[in-house]
């Protein structure tokens, strides 16, 4: 199983214990590029191989990391005839609500969005360490 592990709200909290190689917000978005490339050439090489995604962050920049990298995936599942199960995407947010600064309205749609393409929401959860690891390792 392919696994990858997305920050989307990088915060200076206590929230994240990131690794000394992610302490910058610039290595934690080159890293998250090097890991989504290296995810994109394994699915292409290896696309019946179960994939999981996880996500930290259920803000506005955490649902669009969510939405568009379950599209692009879905679109190379296509390409090769396999079922988009293969696919899972977690999203977490600390909140017990997505994107808390938005109206009322607008979180219930982009929940039931979510829901309904088969993002699985951890809302309430809170990430409280991630360790660094090369997606290979992961393999």
């Amino acid at each position: 199983m392919c696994c990858l592990l997305i920050l989307a709200a990088l915060q200076p909290q206590c929230l994240y214990q990131v690794q000394q190689n992610m302490r910058s917000q610039r290595n934690q978005y080159r890293s998250y590029w090097i890991h989504w490339h290296e995810l994109i050439e394994s699915v292409s090489k290896n696309p019946q191989e179960p994939i999981s995604i996880a996500i930290a962050g259920g803000g506005a920049g955490g649902i669009e990391l969510a939405l568009s990298m379950q599209s692009h995936l879905h679109q190379i599942l296509r390409q090769t005839q396999q079922p988009i199960q293969n696919l899972e995407i977690h999203l977490f947010q600390r909140q017990t609500e997505l994107m808390p600064n938005y109206h009322s309205s607008v979180r219930h749609q982009t929940q039931q969005i979510l829901t309904e393409r088969g993002i699985k929401l951890h809302l309430g959860e809170t990430v409280c360490k991630v360790a660094h690891t090369t997606y290979r390792e992961i393999k």
